[in-house]
């Protein structure tokens, strides 16, 4: 009979009384539980904001700001998934943040990440527009075309545009 009998949780459902349990064994081994952990890792995060210039209600704004388009981009690739369009599997976290907070704020954002703001040269190839420009391994690209340049992705984007033989302004 249907609504009968002990209820066991679906797949994906949360048991409040396992979560219980599995606190209850953190604590008794002397653990943290998970939402511990997060909440230390994001007052770190919070504490690193504000270390790079933002104020406390602006970095908390951010953070916020951050899980809603993470949030929004698995929303996206699910929906790319099922509907057998994974090519399109949803948005870039990263530029959608850099949008809302413009290039300024962005790069303080990525410091008080601990997160790199220039795009590292690795290695140069022979022969190539690189070397003829005197790029050298170790050197740190800016901007490129007169576009501030924050990851790898963004400046062989930009490349991509040009012509080849063209003349480019490189900040380095």
């Amino acid at each position: 009979e249907a609504g009968s009998g002990p209820r066991t949780p679906s797949a994906g459902a949360i048991d409040p009384e396992r979560v219980a349990q599995v606190r209850e064994r953190l604590r008794e081994e002397g653990r943290p539980d998970p939402a511990t952990l997060r909440e230390r890792q994001r007052e770190r995060r919070l504490e690193n904001l504000v270390g790079a210039g933002f104020t406390r209600e602006r970095a908390e704004w951010i953070e916020r700001r951050t899980e809603e388009l993470e949030y929004q981009a698995m929303q996206a690739q699910f929906e790319a998934q099922r509907s057998g369009r994974p090519g399109q599997a949803g948005m870039d976290v990263q530029r959608a943040l850099r949008a809302e907070l413009g290039d300024e704020d962005y790069e303080r954002y990525l410091r008080g990440s601990g997160r790199p703001t220039e795009v590292q040269v690795l290695d140069v190839l022979a022969s190539s527009a690189a070397e003829r420009a005197g790029l050298q391994p170790g050197d740190q690209v800016v901007s490129y075309a007169g576009t501030r340049v924050f990851d790898m992705r963004e400046l062989n984007a930009l490349s991509r545009e040009g012509n080849p033989g063209e003349t480019v302004i490189m900040e380095v």
